[in-house]
């Protein structure tokens, strides 16, 4: 196949030509172009019309490739996520649910994790470009209650997926993308259950609103305009996680295994916008309209294997597994206008994460350290700015501290090492260069402590 050429490949005579829609990070984007000079005035502009607008998601920077964040707990993020085996905080309603029925009494937990990011393209025809560096803080809340008979109830409230991303307004790219935000909060009712003196059992119902705010630069050859979608959109799914204890064995002492479960579900945008900024002459035929799409919503699987190997030094290993490969196209659909309907191929492949971390406790400090792999899951051929992916190392730390009136405190940091990585995508080669930091906050409290 030769450069341009492709399913939807658009021309380009001396200006930036439209993209495909990209994997892992968009809720909805714009495939952008320009015609030949050659053609009629009124058709140019009118072809560019019929490209305005395709599917996209939203860039993450944090872990499991694609746009999924898992940093919801700080001493999970201390452990580099390594915590499904553990889970004995009330954090657990989202990395093990099972954990909670071991927390007796009434457990309130406020956090939040701070994700900075710095991503960077080098582009042939402008250099090295940078994207906006802010701080994202990502909130979570858990409480949870112990009642008889080892049966735990709670609920929190985080975000699983989503974040921000804003280059430059004149950027090269800026017909791929100027700025994008896909924003979620999944509220998780839990509950959790230990029928046997070594097994946990523990699950619960997701409820996810989202919203979606993307813009993009339309090129008409002679002029430029500005394409924004924006949408709402509610989620359905559930979880469910396993703790169990293995006896003793010789030399290995009792093993502590953790298995947890989230289930897919469609993100479905059936009312959303295309409002579109165009110059004064052309805002008769460059106008807005109503769009509609469906972005799916992978399932995920943690299992992790842990054991005190010293009276207060604990270990885990953990894999993460990320079905990715069930996001095989985008399709969008203007009601308004059939023309505009499209279906982009994605063709992404599953996404893995490799733990191991570890916690040392004192009296009423405790001491956390771990290190991670993530390969993700976004094929070159489809590598742009919208989520300039790569595969990429952490290495975490942190520590928490029991403080007076049943209350303790937490802190994590986590260093996000990204592989620099050359995009295949023909209209935009660019070469992709990202770091990111997060920190993690905690204040909890826990009545039988």
């Amino acid at each position: 196949m030769r450069r341009g050429e492709g399913p939807y490949a658009t021309e380009n005579r001396g200006h930036q030509a439209a993209v495909p829609v990209r994997g892992a990070s968009r809720v909805w984007a714009c495939l952008l172009g320009g015609a030949a000079r050659a053609e009629p005035h009124g058709r140019r502009y009118t072809r560019s019309v019929l490209i305005v607008c395709a599917l996209c998601l939203l860039p993450a920077t944090a872990r499991a490739g694609g746009f999924e964040l898992a940093e919801h707990g700080a001493a999970g993020t201390g452990m580099a996520g390594a915590f499904v085996a553990k889970a004995d905080d009330a954090s657990a309603v989202f990395f093990n649910p099972s954990g909670l029925a071991d927390q007796r009494g009434l457990q309130l937990y406020l956090g939040t994790t701070l994700i900075t990011a710095m991503p960077s393209a080098q582009v042939a025809s402008g250099g090295q470009q940078d994207a906006a560096t802010a701080v994202q803080p990502i909130p979570t809340i858990y409480a949870s209650y112990g009642l008889p008979h080892q049966v735990t109830l709670g609920v929190g409230a985080f975000t699983n997926f989503g974040l921000s991303l804003d280059w430059p307004h004149d950027w090269a790219g800026r017909y791929l993308i100027r700025s994008v935000a896909l924003t979620t909060v999944t509220i998780n009712p839990t509950a959790a259950w230990r029928p046997l003196p070594w097994l946990a059992v523990g699950g619960g119902i997701d409820i996810t609103p989202a919203s979606a705010d993307l813009s993009q630069a339309i090129n008409l050859v002679a002029a430029e305009a500005n394409a924004r979608f924006r949408g709402n959109a509610v989620g359905v799914s559930g979880n469910l996680g396993v703790l169990a204890t293995l006896p003793q064995m010789g030399v290995v002492p009792p093993l502590s295994v953790g298995v947890s479960y989230r289930s897919r579900y469609d993100l479905s945008f059936d009312n959303g916008s295309i409002q579109v900024d165009a110059p004064p002459e052309l805002a008769g035929m460059l106008h807005d309209s109503k769009a509609s799409s469906t972005l799916p919503i992978p399932d995920v699987i943690a299992a992790g294997v842990g054991a005190y190997v010293r009276p207060r030094l604990f270990l885990q290993a953990q894999v993460d597994w990320t079905n990715w490969a069930r996001f095989k196209e985008l399709r969008l659909t203007a009601p308004d206008n059939p023309l505009l309907n499209m279906a982009i191929p994605e063709q992404w492949h599953d996404g893995w994460v490799l733990r191991v971390g570890g916690e040392y406790a004192f009296e009423k400090l405790r001491v956390r350290a771990g290190v991670g792999y993530d390969w993700n899951p976004i094929p070159s051929a489809t590598l742009g700015p919208i989520v300039p992916d790569s595969d990429r190392f952490f290495f975490a730390g942190g520590f928490s501290l029991d403080l007076p009136s049943h209350l303790t405190a937490e802190l994590a940091l986590m260093a996000v090492l990204f592989q620099e990585r050359q995009s295949a995508l023909p209209q935009f080669p660019a070469r992709y260069s990202t770091f990111a930091l997060l920190t993690g906050l905690s204040l909890h409290y826990h009545s039988s402590r």
